[in-house]
């Protein structure tokens, strides 16, 4: 038969009720609800069909082999091990006293089975469910169909706590399933979380189930949720509140969620409560009996047109994690952490992209054009609720030669603008920065930080017309390292600068200038003179100290581009400059007006050592800020900051 896993000579080996088994060219094929497979040997069949009916658990293995030979003790223990590493069979020693009745063990035959079919002593797992004290409370069809569904379960001690609670009270009745079983019905002032083990909650009100959630984590409460939505239901996890991490669930949802405002057919009819609510019960029944060992934070959202299914993951969110308070805090150390590969950050986009629920809800190409530029789109969601309800969502952009260019930009560019959104508008008082490029620590006031509707119009970059979409103020960047955040910080600040210090004429004034030994700058402008463009290019360095240049074509304004060096700058110029070709000519409005919050191109330390020594010479102390108010998204990218310019 080969070689077969030995099992423990002082196991109880039991055959499942539900094992079938045939003979097979190869053997013995075993089958069951669990699986299936094929122990293989000439003899295989044959042991297992002499071996099956003592698999009782009423011996031991050893006492089963006793009398046999050495090498066909082996051939047993082996034939039983491969049993029991595919759960065939079962360690009956394992079995636990239960306290079932016979009368019970008879009723909930079937649960108890469905137990076993994953788990070892099966009957003292659903004595959980018959000793468990289960409040369900909410009100509407769902809470209904959910105290029925929890009835039927078997649960004894079930206590339904509703503004209206004799519906439900007469459907967990009608699901009775043995005299034994108490039910009760009281108001939601009497919810009291201690009284109960576990908590199943049905709302249509986040704030609720959040402060439900943490009334549950305090009292140390089993909890499961469900929020009942225009067209979908969605499901937590049934567990510890600090586990399932339920309330940053809901704070997520929140913060991205975007429901059809004219969806007034109401789809909790029927059948469809009954089938949500069965979700929830053997979600919460799973989480007592021991079968729910999942630990990937999730919500699970029901299609109520359809009732399809889908998890949709979540990081955990700030407002639910213990927050220090009091005070100013502490000034940063200045100690860098390791810069970040650029496939490691694009390989984190699963953990912070998800339509309903993600740090970013979206992140792709949509239908922008990909020619000659590639574009990536992505949308931002808004943890604290900063922005007006009736505006859309921050988009971010980004662009480039390549897709995977387009799309690292574009995440860079977005999480830098979650970061804005990430400062609690509650929070008051200052943070710590650090002036550039000498390091020394600097207090800044949280009011200067915050993209908030009383941000000075000077601040921030006018958005396309007619797309609404709330822009980054200058000095937002993100980058792969702390310098290259600083470098795109500093670049919107330099930009903005130059641009109100040139003369009108700057398109005739300054050196001209032309690509040299850049094959890549030296593409983007044949193509733009290709597209009847071709940009007056000036070189501008002597205006302010620093390399910069500026593009002009009749169709565009003045484009301002500055780097740490000339060919740098110009690169990034004509492709901004294309970039504006593409958006016209293609009827995309919604990034003409984009602006990179990445670093340019080249040594971004050198690039801050440029750019904040022109600022100084012009007057501006520039201190940069990190990011870090959401500690998950600053864990995955911790090279998010604002600059901003404060009076020396």
């Amino acid at each position: 038969m080969g070689a077969l896993p030995k099992a423990d000579p002082a196991m109880r080996p039991q055959l499942r009720n539900d094992v079938r088994f045939v003979e097979s060219p190869d053997g013995a094929y075993v089958h069951s609800d669990y699986g299936a497979c094929t122990v293989r040997g000439r003899q295989a069949y044959a042991w297992l069909a002499r071996l099956a009916p003592a698999l009782t658990g009423h011996h031991t293995l050893a006492e089963l082999t006793a009398h046999l030979p050495g090498d066909r003790r082996a051939m047993v223990e082996g034939l039983v091990g491969r049993l029991a590493e595919q759960r065939f069979v079962v360690d009956a020693r394992q079995a636990h006293a239960h306290g079932l009745s016979e009368e019970e063990s008879r009723e909930y035959a079937e649960e108890i089975a469905f137990v076993g079919y994953a788990l070892d002593s099966p009957e003292s797992r659903f004595a959980r469910v018959r000793r468990e004290r289960l409040v369900v409370m909410g009100s509407g069809p769902l809470l209904e169909a959910l105290a029925g569904a929890c009835a039927g379960t078997g649960w004894r001690h079930l206590t339904v706590i509703s503004p209206v609670p004799d519906a439900a009270g007469r459907a967990a009745e009608a699901a009775r399933r043995d005299p034994g079983q108490h039910f009760r019905t009281l108001a939601p002032a009497a919810f009291a979380p201690a009284a109960a083990d576990v908590v199943l909650q049905v709302s249509a009100d986040p704030g609720e189930l959040v402060a439900t959630a943490r009334a549950c984590e305090a009292a140390g409460v089993v909890l499961g949720q469900a929020f009942a939505g225009p067209g979908e239901v969605w499901l937590s996890q049934v567990g510890q509140p600090a586990r399932t991490a339920a309330e940053s669930g809901w704070h997520r949802l929140v913060a991205g969620r975007r429901f059809s405002a004219d969806l007034d057919e109401d789809l909790l009819v029927g059948p469809v409560p009954a089938v949500v609510a069965a979700i929830l019960a053997l979600g919460c029944f799973s989480c007592v009996t021991g079968l729910d060992t999942g630990r990937e934070r999730a919500l699970t959202r029901v299609d109520l047109r359809t009732l399809d299914t889908l998890p949709h993951r979540f990081l955990p969110h700030p407002r639910a994690a213990a927050r220090p308070g009091g005070g100013a805090e502490a000034p940063p150390s200045g100690d860098e952490a390791p810069s970040l590969d650029a496939d490691a950050l694009l390989a984190l986009t699963a953990d912070l992209v998800d339509a309903r629920t993600g740090v970013l809800t979206t992140l792709d190409e949509q239908a922008l054009a990909q020619s000659p530029l590639a574009v990536c789109q992505a949308t931002v969601s808004d943890p604290f609720g900063v922005l007006p309800g009736w505006t859309p969502r921050p988009q971010a952009f980004g662009w480039g030669p390549d897709q995977r260019t387009a799309r690292l930009r574009c995440l860079l560019a977005a999480l830098a603008t979650y970061g804005l959104l990430a400062l609690g508008p509650e929070e008051e008082g200052t943070v710590w920065g650090v002036e550039l490029p000498d390091g020394r620590p600097r207090a800044v006031p949280r009011t200067v930080l915050r993209l908030t509707a009383s941000t000075p119009a000077t601040d921030v970059p006018r958005p396309p017309s007619g797309t609404g979409t709330p822009r980054s103020p200058l000095g937002t960047g993100a980058g792969l390292s702390r310098s290259g955040a600083l470098a795109a910080g500093l670049r919107s600040h330099c930009e903005h600068l130059l641009s109100t210090h040139l003369p009108p004429d700057a398109a005739r004034t300054g050196t001209p200038i032309t690509p040299e030994d850049d094959p890549a700058a030296e593409a983007l402008l044949r193509q733009l003179v290709l597209a009847g463009e071709p940009p007056r290019i000036r070189d501008h360095t002597s205006v302010l100290g620093m390399p910069a240049v500026t593009l002009t074509t009749p169709a565009q304004e003045t484009l301002v581009s500055v780097a740490a060096t000339i060919p740098d700058a110009l690169r990034d110029g004509l492709e901004r400059l294309l970039l504006g070709w593409q958006s016209r000519t293609t009827r995309q409005p919604a990034y003409a007006r984009a602006t990179p919050l990445w670093p340019p191109d080249g040594d971004p330390s050198e690039a801050v050592r440029v750019m904040a020594g022109a600022l100084r010479r012009a007057g501006k102390v520039p201190v940069a800020v990190p990011l870090g108010g959401d500690p998950e998204a600053a864990r995955l990218l911790p090279f998010v900051t604002r600059v901003v310019l404060l009076d020396g």
